[in-house]
């Protein structure tokens, strides 16, 4: 056995339950004895209950160790005693019936370390025991090793097969290994050992200040081995020893921000980096991160309405036609203005599915471009100015994480900015406020914005009461407080009023200051009449009355339009998203918002059961569908989105495949085939 079994089987005591002669022990003192059921009836009942618990218990280890302890304890209520002939315990008390093990699960593990000339070899082995016509216990083991001439590295299954692996699976199989099937484990002093080992395989170890760094947070923890941070070291190690250059990370950067990138990058294959000359610890960064930035590439593009290239076109139009009275006159409102209805028409044309494929002439294969739109994400891979400022202002690879994200909204010269003005923390914390946010069209206009939550942090940080009642060191944890109310809620209503934003709400530069404006703003709101008030946007609301009309829609989904400024920002304080900040574009016939109710029977319960779903609108071109989103900016499931796709065909509104509307390639497939034949 790997394991030491006198090592592991002390002081432990196990028990078959329901065999032919009842239960059967095997006390800690070595004496083997049974204690039959009370009845035949009783022992009967008791098999049949156990049978269903057992095997329910051995289908998930998590189950066994939160509720083990009762089903054993069920089990020997049966019984007025439960005592070792031979030592006289009693495994009716609590201390004994501890150590008590039940047939069939994996009760201890621990490691083992080995090593000769040619490798070294880290095992992990789990113990259970079986029953028959006696007790036995039962090992399965698991490794992984390094090959000290070759540098390969090999791991072996439970069922005893060695793999080789390689740079581009480290993450994945050292993951795999340390998956613990138990909560004693022994043998911690081995995984030290190993690491050790492993050290002394690494050309530049004495250059990297891991152990201070990483293996220093294991001090104080009692009872507890550290398998967390020694995993990381190993994942560290390993893939420092396939590839020697990630080594300058380590050094110039932190073991911690090498983990970060190899856990959240695609590492490839150490031929793959030899052939693109990746040495230098940039060079590195750069080529490691592109792998991140394509999959947040591809976020951004598929948000982006702007970019898409399908379009979807009904033989259906709607149109706005004048209200006229019995004489044929046109109505006309209180302003003067004609009073006027949408309309649904037939167009000669058939329904028609085009979708385009554009080639970027600039593609370079394995990195994300500009399209000319104006975001992506392209500073991050292609301008090397970007990214050695970036590296060089970054500690921890999560800030890049974050600051990544700048790109949904800004260039790179404005970022390039925003890290010179701005602490690097503050911004990544303030880029989860924003980033759902519109794309920036007024770049000094989004500076202010920074300086008012800058200055929101300030304000709040002088009461460290309330700022450290999360228990947090970081002082930008208040901006999980901020929002945007007093910001686009003052937006509407000067939309509304018509008033000139550049005269005094431009030159706002603090949370006080935009706090008492839009108080003032408030007041003086309420003075007027609510016609005055309302009138534009439920004027412009009124017109799409027949988006809430269910005559011939037999759908689960119900709309409720948002017809005045209230219901708008309410919309968006409920469902914590940035759905205040179109009140200003409703507010100027430009956009439309309304609630979307998933009535669906079919509807899950983990599933959001209310959205908000907003339109863009052009006189010219009608309503298109823009977006669709629950709370916090949570994104539908596939049903859900097939019902609003199917809820837009109905209505005759034009959408295209942005991520909240997006499905799987092949669901997609067949479900554009069906509205289109």
């Amino acid at each position: 056995m790997i394991l030491d079994k006198n090592q592991v089987l002390q002081d432990l005591s196990f028990v078959e339950n329901n065999t032919d002669k009842g239960d059967v022990y095997l006390c800690s003192c070595g004496h083997k004895f049974h204690i039959e059921n009370t009845s035949v009836e009783l022992k009967k009942e008791l098999a049949e209950v156990n049978s269903e618990v057992s095997e329910m218990l051995h289908s998930d280890s998590n189950l066994m160790e939160e509720f083990g302890d009762l089903y054993k304890n069920i089990n020997m209520s049966m019984h007025e005693k439960v005592e070792c002939p031979s030592c006289m315990k009693s495994f009716l008390k609590e201390e004994n019936r501890k150590k008590l093990i039940t047939k069939g699960f994996y009760f201890v593990s621990g490691f083992k370390f080995e090593e000769n000339e040619k490798e070294i070899k880290l095992n992990y082995a789990k113990i259970k025991f079986e029953y028959d016509s006696d007790f036995e216990f039962v090992e399965k083991c698991k490794y992984i090793k390094v090959d000290k001439e070759t540098n390969n590295l090999y791991y072996s299954t439970y069922d005893e097969s060695e793999i080789e692996f390689d740079l581009d699976d480290i993450v994945k199989v050292i993951n795999w290994f340390f998956e613990m099937d138990t909560q004693t484990i022994y043998n911690a002093y081995d995984l030290h050992t190993f690491i050790n080992a492993m050290s002394n395989l690494i050309r530049d170890k004495n250059s990297i200040d891991i152990i201070s760094e990483m293996m220093e947070s294991l001090r104080g923890r009692n009872n507890d081995m550290g398998v967390d941070v020694i995993k990381k070291v190993i994942i560290i190690f390993t893939g420092i020893i396939k590839y020697s250059n990630l080594s300058t990370i380590a050094i110039t950067k932190g073991p911690t921000f090498l983990y970060d990138m190899m856990i959240d990058c695609k590492l490839p294959k150490p031929n793959v980096l030899i052939e693109n000359k990746v040495t230098s610890p940039i060079k590195i960064f750069n080529f490691l991160a592109q792998n991140y930035v394509s999959e947040i590439g591809k976020d951004i593009s598929a948000e982006d309405k702007e970019q898409q290239e399908f379009v979807f076109k009904s033989k259906q139009l709607i149109e706005f036609e004048t209200i006229v009275d019995e004489k044929g006159e046109a109505l006309k409102d209180r302003q003067g203005d004609e009073l006027t209805k949408a309309v649904v028409k037939e167009a000669d044309e058939e329904k028609t599915l085009n979708i385009n494929f554009s080639k970027n002439k600039n593609y370079k294969a394995g990195k994300v471009k500009d399209t000319g739109a104006g975001f992506g994400v392209l500073e991050a891979i292609e301008d090397g100015s970007v990214s050695k400022f970036i590296f060089k202002n970054i500690t921890k690879f999560s800030d890049y994480k974050y600051i990544i994200k700048y790109f949904k909204l800004i260039n790179k010269q404005e970022l390039i900015v925003l890290l010179q003005k701005y602490d690097l923390e503050f911004l990544s914390y303030a880029i989860d406020l924003l980033y759902f946010r519109d794309k920036v069209t007024d770049f000094k206009e989004f500076q202010r914005i920074l300086d008012i939550m800058l200055d929101f942090v300030e304000e709040k940080n002088k009461y460290p009461t309330k700022l450290n009642k999360n228990n947090t060191s970081s002082k930008f944890e208040v901006l999980k407080d901020f929002d945007f109310i007093p910001y686009d809620d003052s937006l509407m209503m000067m939309t509304v009023l018509k008033f000139d934003k550049k005269r005094h709400f431009d030159k706002i530069k603090t949370w006080k200051e935009l706090n008492e404006y839009h108080d003032n703003l408030v007041k003086y709101f309420k003075t007027i009449k609510s016609e005055e008030q309302n009138g534009a946007i439920e004027k412009f609301v009124s017109q799409f009355a027949f988006l809430e009309d269910r005559t011939n829609y037999n759908g689960p989904l119900e709309i409720k339009l948002l017809s005045t400024p209230a219901m708008i920002i309410k919309e968006g304080v409920e469902l914590r998203h940035s759905g205040a900040a179109y009140a200003k574009n409703v507010a100027s016939g430009q956009y439309l918002m309304g609630q979307v109710f998933d009535r669906d029977e079919n509807r899950q319960e983990d599933e959001l059961i209310r959205y908000t779903i907003g339109f863009k609108h052009d006189k010219y071109k009608g309503l298109v569908f823009d977006q669709v989103k629950g709370f916090a900016n949570k994104l539908g499931s596939n049903r859900f989105k097939k019902l609003v796709m199917e809820w837009l065909e109905n209505k005759d509104i034009s959408f295209q495949p942005i991520k909240d509307l997006r499905i799987d390639s092949e669901e997609w497939f067949l479900y554009m085939t069906k509205i289109m034949t």
